[in-house]
């Protein structure tokens, strides 16, 4: 039988942070230039956050329950909990499991053959598909995968040219500040 996500999060498989006393926060760490200090401020600054990610973990896991894997709401509860990882946790390896989880049922949106049927909902899941390979592409880029974060980046930037955005659109504008951030660390490295 497969785990729901909270299990694993119980059981410590899915989240590296443990709940911990919220007046653990009001002490400054004084070692967070060490990989010890930097892995004691991630817990301090999840700690508080840890009953939000179980609810949202929780709701994901009931509309999975009652709708199925595959259904349209369980990719917005995806891409939640993957942009926690990534903001509150800095946590990019589970952000990325859950980007990538949503991009999947995306596809699979596409692919289905009513998806050429409704031109609104098309329309719908293509700008939810571009939003999440914009995601992937800035974990992957906090990742160093800049490789990985390009590909992403270019194929959100035709999702969104294809419905007709413009370069000014904050959409479009986050993935050209995503592209411009790589080409700088790069010219950076060489």
């Amino acid at each position: 039988m497969k785990q729901s996500y909270t299990q694993q999060i119980d059981e410590g498989k899915g989240c590296s942070m443990e709940p911990e006393p919220l007046h653990y926060l009001t002490y400054p760490n004084r070692h967070a230039s060490t990989q010890q200090g930097k892995q004691s401020q991630q817990k301090q600054t999840c700690a508080p956050a840890y009953s939000l990610l179980k609810q949202h973990l929780n709701e994901l896991n009931e509309t999975k329950f009652r709708f199925g894997d595959d259904h349209p709401t369980v990719v917005e509860l995806l891409n939640r909990v993957g942009l926690f990882y990534h903001h509150v946790c800095d946590n990019q390896d589970e952000s990325l499991k859950f980007h990538q989880e949503a991009l999947r049922v995306l596809r699979l949106q596409m692919d289905h053959s009513e998806f050429c049927e409704k031109q609104e909902r098309n329309e719908s899941t293509l700008r939810e598909t571009a939003i999440t390979l914009t995601d992937i592409g800035n974990v992957q880029s906090k990742n160093s995968f800049h490789d990985d974060a390009l590909a992403a980046y270019d194929e959100a930037l035709l999702m969104f040219r294809k419905l007709r955005m413009d370069d000014e659109h904050h959409l479009i504008d986050a993935v050209l500040r995503g592209i411009d951030r790589l080409e700088t660390a790069g010219s950076q490295r060489f």
